[in-house]
């Protein structure tokens, strides 16, 4: 997959902390709507969370923790599989910016995971939807909306995956017409 960088985004943006900027507001929306996921390791913190539409909602969480002088990365699900996902980087000194932590999302996904391919794990469920049905215009409109990246720490993080949701969507749309 080939990365993909948007005019107006500060892919060098790194938020100065994962836990000293937190209000009780914000740490309330970090840990929401986790009713099905894993919980949280002691001082761990969600960084970003991708949301998929669908009946049940799966969610899959970024997560961070402090790890002696690192800072140690994870990705968790609702459906509970031991290590599901490819982490990397695995750990850092600093919180990462934008651009690494997109890098980190975009190659995620398992070695198993053969439903979409080479997609990002913030669009594989969009892209994977569209491609196990009907090929037309309507499902393509019906897939473009089924998932969402969002992020307290990130807030352009959500605008990039938007960004890449509809070059993908102009691609396979030009594929129909």
């Amino acid at each position: 997959m080939k990365e993909q960088q948007f005019e107006g985004i500060d892919y060098n943006f790194r938020p100065t902390s994962y836990w000293d900027t937190l209000d009780p507001w914000q740490a309330g929306l970090v840990k929401r709507r986790t009713v099905f996921l894993p919980e949280f390791a002691e001082g761990e913190v969600e960084i970003a969370r991708i949301e998929q539409r669908t009946t049940i909602g799966e969610v899959i969480s970024i997560r961070s923790r402090k790890h002696g002088e690192r800072i140690a990365y994870s990705i968790v699900d609702d459906f509970d599989d031991p290590e599901p996902y490819n982490v990397a980087p695995k750990a850092s000194k600093k919180p990462l910016t934008l651009g690494e932590l997109i890098r980190l999302i975009d190659g995620g996904r398992s070695d198993e995971a053969d439903w979409a391919p080479n997609e990002s794990l913030a669009i594989y469920f969009t892209v994977g939807t569209y491609r196990e049905g009907e090929q037309s215009l309507n499902h393509l409109d019906h897939s473009r909306y089924l998932s969402r990246v969002e992020s307290v720490f990130y807030p352009q993080l959500n605008v990039h995956y938007e960004k890449v949701v509809d070059r993908w969507y102009e691609e396979e749309k030009a594929k129909l017409i």
